[in-house]
């Protein structure tokens, strides 16, 4: 009979030891099911940022194409208004150089007419002063 409560107590512990490790078995399971879950859970943040990062990568190449296509515009438009400006500044140097001569022409015109009418009025008195002697 002792060899059958020998059996019997390994048996009882035997028991125990596989309910105790049923229990580190179930424990260990719920921390892998855990860590799966947690794990699909990144894997969705890592797969949801990886797509943030190609829009927003998308949308910068977009924008610096657009500021470039700008940049470009504005710099022909730069140009053509540095050509006009040299263009309104020849005029200018022309229109001043228009101005003097026909200052010129003027002073030149009056100086002629201030003569003219001086040659007229000593004519007129010459004129006069004969017709007083006669």
């Amino acid at each position: 009979e002792s060899r059958k409560d020998q059996v019997q107590k390994e048996l009882a512990e035997l028991k125990k030891t596989l309910g105790d490790k049923r229990s580190v078995n179930l424990k260990t399971q719920t921390k892998v099911e855990e860590n799966t879950r947690s794990i699909t859970k990144f894997r969705e943040e890592i797969s949801q940022l990886n797509n943030d990062i190609n829009s927003l990568r998308n949308t910068s190449e977009e924008s610096i194409g657009r500021l470039e296509g700008e940049r470009e515009k504005n710099e022909r438009i730069i140009n053509d208004l540095r050509n006009k400006l040299s263009d309104a500044d020849h005029d200018h140097a022309k229109s001043k150089i228009l101005i003097t001569k026909t200052r010129n022409e003027i002073e030149y015109l009056n100086s002629e007419k201030s003569m003219h009418q001086s040659q007229n009025y000593q004519k007129r008195i010459e004129d006069f002063i004969s017709s007083i002697n006669d």
